[in-house]
């Protein structure tokens, strides 16, 4: 589980996505700097027709605590997740799946680092923002 703004926010690997992507309501209830694009972006979903993104933000992902790495997001309403690191942040952070130890390892310099990998149902178990929070706009209580 990842934290942005001190938040347990679930963040899903798809390295099959070209960008990373993050749901407009999540984006607006973090209150994060969304920036436009100078060329907006062009995301093909698996059905149907392809979306336009306009806007992207950065921002600090801590994991493991104490681990913190600036990642670039495009917003993109109605996301089918809050938050999907693609492939784009992959490469730039060299990261490497073993789903054989359920590890995700990733480089930031010349340090390399793992985290756990885990199921999607737990992932949304373990969610300190539930979707009527977000949508609503009201606080979680803090963990």
């Amino acid at each position: 589980m990842s934290k942005i703004n001190q938040l347990r926010v679930p963040l899903f690997l798809d390295v099959g996505a070209m960008y990373s992507l993050m749901d407009k309501r999540l984006a607006e209830y973090l209150k994060l700097k969304c920036i436009n694009y100078k060329n907006p972006i062009l995301i093909s979903p698996i059905r149907g027709p392809k979306i336009e993104v306009t806007h992207f933000t950065n921002i600090n992902v801590i994991f493991e605590d104490d681990i913190s790495i600036t990642m670039q997001f495009s917003i993109m309403e109605n996301c089918a997740v809050k938050a999907l690191l693609g492939l784009d942040m992959c490469q730039k952070i060299r990261a490497k799946l073993d789903y054989a130890t359920e590890t995700f390892t990733f480089s930031l310099g010349i340090e390399e680092y793992s985290t756990q990998i885990f199921p999607k149902e737990q992932i949304i178990e373990e969610d300190d923002l539930e979707e009527e929070e977000v949508e609503s706009g009201s606080k979680p209580e803090k963990k």
